[in-house]
């Protein structure tokens, strides 16, 4: 469980930034249009649509770049845990890493098949004594 997390905690981190950054947009907008207006800021098409495209824009990107990275994260942990449940084989004397005890063997027609390993590629001693 805790390595799923490890896996995770980059994009959770990224996710954050992304989310901060919507709300420092938002906080923008919030500005010009609250605050400006008090400063003597008039109303104009001439700058209020370049802004409104800027602005929408901005948290379309954003957006999409949260569910991006939410999509990925989501994978890795996915991943992580698919492969924390792989059983894992060491052989004892010459410390070879097996995560299967499955091999495939090729034929000649090419069609393939599948062999139990009952001792180590490497020094050949039994693997499940």
């Amino acid at each position: 469980m805790m390595r799923n997390m490890v896996a995770v905690v980059p994009f959770l981190f990224v996710i954050g930034v992304l989310v901060f950054a919507v709300f420092m947009v938002l906080q923008i907008d919030w500005l010009i249009n609250h605050t400006l207006y008090g400063y003597n800021l008039t109303f104009s098409l001439d700058w209020a649509v370049p802004y409104w495209a800027f602005l929408r824009t901005c948290l379309v990107l954003l957006g999409l770049a949260i569910a991006v990275v939410g999509f990925l994260g989501y994978r890795a942990y996915r991943r992580v845990e698919m492969l924390s449940l792989t059983p894992v084989y060491v052989c004892g004397s010459c410390g070879n890493v097996l995560t299967s005890t499955w091999a495939i063997i090729e034929n000649v027609g090419g069609s393939s098949r599948i062999k139990t390993l009952k001792s180590c590629p490497r020094c050949n001693k039994e693997l499940l004594e």
